[in-house]
């Protein structure tokens, strides 16, 4: 039809021009000055972009896109940036990487970074460094050269750097310095931090330091060969600490009875909510904890394997917990020598501004106490301490079986108190069956409970005391009678006291005390024995005195009495109340002349040995049998030989009245010489009866076994000699109200009246 013929020229029309438009479209123009219109950076490119933006979307395997003034595309693929920059967002994190120039490799899985790189994410970290490489398939950055970084109140430079942006973790490589700006509001005064190498986790909230690190914070510097500070959520303070190797916290300003110092070779650390106050520290191995003193003076120092401490807001201990090889250290001040308590375990307790205030140690505990020339020692199985707020050492508390060494003095008891500051120690209870006792090289007193005052030394003992006091001419253990001896702590023995109590120890020559004087009564080749309720004993004064039912026994001289005392000084002995003695004479035979051994037995009121005159003196009604015979008298006064068992003569004064083998007399003054058995009598008048006869006159002579007299009259008279008329005994005394019948008695010579 002719329609559809039309059809068929108008298509055919358009077809030739589409063609002819095609053609003419896509003919290649004549260029004119090409490369005055594109600059061309490097030949090789195959493609170069000025001013633009690569995105993933254009298939680049590196994730997000990169902002660029200048990009080469090469034919393998490698890409090459001019002032770009790489913005990446993951999981809703963002990270940027800029710099002068950038490479990305032919399989676009990593990038080079040089000049001026600068790496950011949206938390506030800053880095910047000259050269960094990016993986994307790791997500890792690396800076071989110098770095340094910003990030909140932080930063720091260090060499070499990683970067995880999976992790958000941050890597100084080397040469790490990190500083932490203060904050005024806060009081917060910032700390600058040096490491071998540094890691910061934002995303897990912890630092690492390796290769050693130092941090200083304020007047605190806290060190180790590695570290690892975990954070707070916010990530703005530390919760936690954790050295290893060489750790150590040193404070430059502390205050009295505070933390000064801490060491050991691994230490945890928690802080309080500040980042800063130090509230519970755990040190393990070789660990040690240092005091500030008062006035700037050294303070106690705590060591031991393990050390866990409680600290308050001011760095005062408010509690403790030692383990392993502990020992408290309390150096010297003043007057004060060092202290020293060792143990296996230590319990501290303390306050808030006043530090320690009582500590107890358990096992194998050693007191020491650094004195000149012997140090003070004491070992326990336990040990209460009372702390004093300066750093000192007030009460301590001994317990489980205590021995106190002090130069020649030992001490030994189940229970012991140590008043430090007094020298003053109270020992009670039984070790055993042993109770309480102070020793040393020539004595031994045990009793119920004793309290020792070193100084002096002064000692009072209480309840069932026993002491013995060792020969000084042949030393050796010794012990009270009917008691087993107890050895007490190793320890060099030294000059003792003869009287029951220690001595001090030596001092030099100028300054020495005079060797103490024993009784002359005593031997020094025999232990001697004093038994009592009670002692007290006065160094300074050299005084011992013994009281309730005191008995001090020697061999076969022994003297009893309420109480009993001995002055160390003058060597003189006192005996108070219900005196009895006992001693044994040495007296020539009356047939052979030969010395044998005459038991004298005496009782009085009060009794007095004097050393300085060999004299021994009862008072207060007198009485002694012995030597002498059957003596009464007020007073009555031996004087021995310098040997103190030989009499050499007695004076009796007083009422006195005076039995014999044969006679009995009676006078106020009496005196007998031993030498040759003689007695001489003086009254007003003198009576002596002899076989029912009676003498009587102003003096009178007469021998012991003879019936030889000599008496003298008063008024010139002549001495009478009486016969009773009663039936009496021979060698009694006549019945009283009986009349005498003067006579004259054989035997008895008359002299003239002086």
């Amino acid at each position: 039809m002719r329609w559809q013929r039309w059809v068929r020229i108008v298509m055919v029309l358009l077809a030739a021009a589409t063609l002819i438009g095609i053609f003419f479209s896509v003919r290649k123009p004549k260029r004119k000055n090409a490369d005055a219109l594109v600059q061309r950076e490097d030949p090789q490119a195959m493609i170069e972009t000025k001013t633009g933006r690569v995105s993933q979307a254009t298939g680049l395997k590196v994730p997000g896109f990169i902002d660029f003034d200048r990009m080469l595309t090469y034919q393998d693929g490698t890409l090459k940036f001019s002032k770009f920059k790489l913005t990446t967002d993951r999981s809703g994190r963002k990270f940027n990487i800029s710099a002068d120039e950038g490479v990305i490799g032919k399989d676009q899985s990593h990038m080079e970074a040089r000049g001026h790189v600068v790496l950011e994410n949206d938390e506030g970290l800053h880095v910047t460094t000259d050269e960094a490489t990016y993986s994307s398939g790791e997500e890792v950055v690396r800076a071989p050269r110098k770095v340094n970084f910003t990030k909140g109140n932080m930063s720091g430079s260090g060499v070499g750097m990683t970067y995880d942006r999976k992790r958000d973790v941050l890597w100084l490589l080397d040469q790490a310095v990190i500083n932490v700006a203060a904050d005024k509001k806060t009081d917060d005064p910032g700390a600058k931090i040096i490491a071998g190498a540094f890691g910061y986790a934002r995303r897990d909230n912890y630092m690492r330091f390796e290769r050693t690190m130092s941090v200083v914070r304020g007047d605190r510097t806290i060190s180790a060969d590695t570290a690892m500070a975990y954070l707070t959520e916010d990530g703005k303070a530390i919760k936690s600490l954790e050295l290893r190797g060489n750790s150590r916290i040193g404070m430059a300003q502390p205050a009295e009875g505070g933390l000064q110092a801490m060491g050991s070779r691994d230490m945890n650390i928690n802080f309080a909510d500040d980042g800063e106050t130090i509230q519970h520290a755990v040190l393990a191995g070789g660990s040690a904890i240092q005091m500030a003193g008062a006035q700037g003076k050294p303070g106690r120092r705590i060591s031991g394997e393990i050390v866990d401490v409680t600290l308050g807001e001011d760095s005062a201990v408010t509690g403790l917990l030692a383990r392993q090889h502990v020992q408290l250290t309390i150096p010297p001040d003043g007057t004060n020598p060092e202290r020293t308590i060792q143990s296996e375990v230590m319990e501290g307790k303390g306050e808030a501004g006043k530090g320690l205030t009582g500590a107890t140690f358990r096992h194998h505990v050693e007191f020491r106490e650094a004195r000149q020339p012997n140090p003070r020692l004491a070992h326990a199985s336990i040990l209460t301490a009372v702390l004093t707020p300066d750093g000192g050492l007030d009460d301590a508390r001994f317990g489980g079986g205590t021995h106190f060494v002090d130069g020649t003095t030992t001490a030994s008891a189940a229970d012991a108190r140590y008043l430090v500051t007094k020298g003053h120690l109270e020992l009670s209870g039984k070790i055993g069956p042993l109770p309480p006792q102070v020793q040393d090289e020539r004595i031994t007193v045990v009793a119920t409970n004793i309290d020792l005052t070193f100084d002096g030394p002064k000692m009072l003992a209480s309840g069932d005391v026993q002491s013995v006091m060792k020969p000084s001419k042949q030393p050796g253990p010794a012990t009270p009678a009917g008691r087993t001896g107890q050895a007490g702590p190793t320890g060099q023995p030294g000059p003792a006291s003869r009287t029951g109590a220690p001595q001090k120890a030596a001092a030099p020559a100028k300054s020495a005390k005079p060797e103490p004087k024993t009784p002359g009564m005593l031997k020094d080749d025999q232990p001697a024995y004093v038994t009592a309720n009670a002692l007290n004993y006065d160094g300074d004064a050299d005084k011992a005195i013994y009281t309730g039912s005191s008995r001090l026994w020697q061999g076969d001289t022994a003297v009893s009495a309420d109480t009993i005392t001995i002055d160390e000084k003058t060597g003189d002995l006192f005996a108070n109340r219900n005196v009895r003695s006992t001693q044994v004479m040495q007296q020539a035979d009356e047939q052979s002349k030969d010395p044998k051994k005459v038991p004298t037995i005496a009782t009085a009121e009060d009794m007095h040995y004097e050393d300085a005159l060999h004299r021994n003196t009862y008072t207060i009604n007198a009485h002694m049998i012995g030597q002498t015979g059957d003596l009464r008298a007020s007073k009555i006064e031996l004087y021995l030989a310098e040997d103190g068992g030989t009499l050499e003569r007695a004076e009796a004064y007083d009422q006195v009245n005076l039995k014999t083998d044969i006679r009995t007399s009676t006078g106020d003054r009496l005196t007998y010489f031993a030498a040759d058995d003689r007695y001489f009598m003086r009254g007003k008048p003198v009576t002596v009866i002899e076989n029912c006869k009676q003498s009587t006159g102003k003096t009178c002579t007469f021998w012991r076994t003879t019936d030889r007299i000599l008496m003298d009259g008063e008024d010139r008279s002549r001495t009478l000699a009486t016969n009773t008329t009663n039936t009496c005994v021979p060698g009694a005394a006549p019945v009283p109200g009986s009349a005498p019948t003067p006579t004259t008695s054989p035997g008895v010579t008359t002299s003239p009246p002086k």
